[in-house]
């Protein structure tokens, strides 16, 4: 049985929007003390069959850029194909499945 002692972690995590309990991770004290530490520059690959690309907290990083660059659904697909591998050209850029030109650092 599930136990919660924190109602403001009840309320965030079945509000309209759970996906980040801010009072429960004391978001705000940490990005107070580091308020560049919210993810910025980094880009992260997330295979799912059931993001919902319209989360309000999914649309815009804190410097206004799209937080989604390219989506694939997968929905109902089964496997995933990965078995092609894509290399990075010489000048560091790596063109994704969909055709869309990713820059990659060094």
């Amino acid at each position: 049985m599930l136990y919660l002692k924190s109602k403001a972690f009840v309320y965030n995590l079945f509000s309209a929007k759970p996906y980040i309990p801010k009072d429960a991770t004391q978001q705000d004290l940490f990005l107070s003390k580091y308020p560049d530490f919210d993810g910025r520059g980094i880009k992260i690959a997330i295979i799912d069959t059931g993001i919902d690309l319209y989360l309000e907290g999914l649309q815009k990083t804190s410097e206004g850029h799209p937080k989604i660059i390219d989506c694939f659904d997968f929905t109902e697909s089964g496997n995933v194909e990965t078995s092609e591998i894509r290399e990075i050209d010489s000048k560091n850029y790596l063109i994704g499945l969909s055709g869309k030109k990713f820059k990659v650092k060094k």
